[in-house]
């Protein structure tokens, strides 16, 4: 009974000395950054907001808009090129569909990131009022993003002049990882319009290749259309295309560089991601040979 008592300890102890090892390891590592020192300046935050950025990219990269495709009239089975494809068109999806998965995850990896932002970008050192403001505003823009897209594809359609308690999705407005239920259809509206409202004048007009005021007014217009609101999709889709910088294009959408219709778009480096919307050219391209 003494040995088994000793050996016993004798793991216990190394078990712990292990434990500590692998925090140390961790800490002294420069590939690891832990929580409470992630974000300790302006540049920090910065990037943050870029990672925000780049997940939007793969959540906008194609598949996302293939779902859509998918659940639409006139289009044939797409039998033999795609297993995911193929449960989605006859609605007969399981748990161990990738496709659905990773378009469902990409964006509430956005929104998480986009909380994260909105909750600590006040407490870091160096970080004045106007970046700060701008920081908050983009992140609620995605916010708001996310979740329409997210709700017009897993949930049952807005119905104007009704209550819309049918079930919607999750509305995630802070990092809490807390397993939560769904919120109604209205509910989500509801966040989605709260988000909009409120960055629609604090978004700058002008802002690189981050979202603008222009963006915030066309999606606002695009969801009050969406909810049968045609005066306020009126009035705000009026404002982008009287008084926004953006002019109708060649149709020449396969060259490289911006096109002037663009009011929001998401940008990758062919250097680095040149796949990234591997959704669009795999899918939509003329001269991909049938099955």
């Amino acid at each position: 009974m003494k040995n088994i008592k000793f050996i016993s300890l004798l793991t216990l102890v190394l078990g712990l000395a292990s434990c500590e090892k692998t925090i140390t390891f961790y800490q002294e590592d420069d590939r690891f950054v832990l929580e409470e020192n992630a974000l300790e300046s302006p540049q920090d935050v910065q990037e943050l907001l870029n990672s925000v950025y780049d997940v939007e990219a793969n959540f906008l990269g194609g598949q996302l808009q293939n779902l859509g495709e998918l659940l639409a009239d006139g289009l044939s089975n797409p039998a033999g090129r795609n297993d995911d494809y193929t449960q989605i068109y006859n609605r007969r999806t399981d748990f161990f569909n990738g496709t659905i998965d990773g378009v469902y995850r990409d964006a509430y990896i956005a929104i998480y990131r986009a909380n994260t932002l909105l909750e600590s970008v006040d407490g870091v050192p160096g970080v004045d009022e106007a970046f700060s403001q701008r920081v908050k505003a983009e992140s609620q823009f995605v916010r708001a993003l996310n979740h329409y897209m997210v709700v017009r594809l897993f949930a049952q359609p807005y119905v104007p002049n009704s209550s819309n308690t049918q079930l919607g999705i999750i509305v995630k407005t802070n990092t809490d990882y807390q397993p939560l239920p769904r919120n109604t259809v209205n509910e989500v509206y509801d966040a989605i319009l709260a988000d909009l409202i409120k960055v629609k004048s604090s978004l700058p007009t002008e802002n690189g290749i981050y979202d603008t005021s222009w963006a915030a007014k066309a999606l606002l217009a695009k969801v009050y259309l969406e909810m049968g609101n045609t005066d306020s999709a009126y009035f705000y889709a009026n404002e982008v295309v009287a008084s926004g910088p953006f002019l109708l294009d060649n149709l020449d959408r396969f060259n490289h560089g911006m096109s002037t219709e663009s009011i929001f778009r998401v940008v990758s480096n062919p250097s680095i991601n040149d796949r990234r919307g591997g959704g669009f050219s795999g899918n939509y391209r003329t001269d991909q040979p049938s099955p």
